[in-house]
């Protein structure tokens, strides 16, 4: 059942969907120190399309199979606990979506989110100890940035509909959809993440994720990742990177990186990611 929770009182309420009761459940039964495989399996074999997205993950190149894997317990096996819950969230994010009414938005924004987090992961094993930031929050604050505008384009009729114009190619200025429409994705985004139980760090990085300058100590190296990897999806699909000029000093800053070697980071960052997308496709 959807929560309708607002920060401001009088403000119009935000709808956020409830986690799904299949995610909590996996999320439960990866917080045990001894993971049963069968359990989680005959948890996943319940819901039908995150039964397929694991197989259809496991059956990819990537993995070389020589047999086509059809068992959701040989598949967890392989994919291990962290992509089965990947692939969950992913899941569990693409149903809060408008459904038909917004169904080219939905495609855009999951392929989006899959190919940052995918970046956002690789960022933070570059810069940071696996102890220091990892790469599950790193891949976390990917999936879930713009979780919000999903939920707001449901509520607000005027919010991104470029997202649903199939001849735009480009992905929206959130700032000035947030200000035309008096709302804020990153706030709503913040919100769904808590009611889901992300972590703190995560939440907060959610809700400054344009704004690294405001965002705290804890979240702060969570929003350098993403803006960076935010930077490398712009610069590769033509899209607006001002705000990237905007925020590079403290992005910089806060990953350790030297401006003369931005160059070189970027580019082992995307001969990371094209090797990763080679194998996976």
């Amino acid at each position: 059942m959807a929560q309708a929770l607002s920060p401001h009182s009088g403000e119009k309420h935000w709808h956020l969907p409830a986690q799904p009761k299949i995610l909590a459940k996996i999320e439960g039964l990866a917080r045990k120190p001894n993971l049963n495989i069968s359990s989680l399996s005959t948890l996943v074999a319940q819901d039908v399309g995150l039964s397929a997205l694991l197989l259809k993950s496991v059956n990819s190149v990537y993995f070389g199979l020589e047999e086509r894997i059809s068992s959701i317990k040989h598949a967890i096996a392989l994919l291990g606990m962290q992509q089965t819950l990947n692939i969950a969230r992913t899941e569990s994010l693409r149903r809060t979506g408008g459904g038909e009414t917004h169904a080219l938005a939905d495609s855009r924004i999951t392929e989006r989110s899959r190919e940052v987090s995918t970046m956002c992961a690789i960022i933070a094993t570059e810069c940071f100890d696996e102890d220091q930031i990892s790469s599950e929050l790193a891949y976390m604050i990917g999936q879930f940035h713009d979780c919000g505008i999903a939920i707001l384009m449901r509520d607000y009729p005027n919010y991104c509909t470029s997202l649903d114009d199939l001849e735009n190619k480009f992905w929206p200025d959130l700032l000035a959809e947030d200000q035309n429409n008096q709302t804020d994705h990153g706030m709503v985004g913040c919100l769904l993440a808590e009611n889901w139980g992300l972590p703190d760090p995560v939440c907060q990085a959610i809700r400054h994720h344009h704004h690294i300058q405001q965002s705290g100590e804890e979240s702060r190296a969570l929003v350098a990742i993403l803006q960076m990897a935010m930077h490398l999806f712009n610069v590769r699909t033509g899209n607006d990177d001002r705000e990237w000029e905007n925020n590079i000093d403290h992005v910089l800053q806060a990953l350790e990186i030297a401006p003369e070697e931005v160059e070189e980071f970027e580019e082992d960052v995307r001969r990371i990611f094209h090797e990763r997308n080679a194998h996976a496709s």
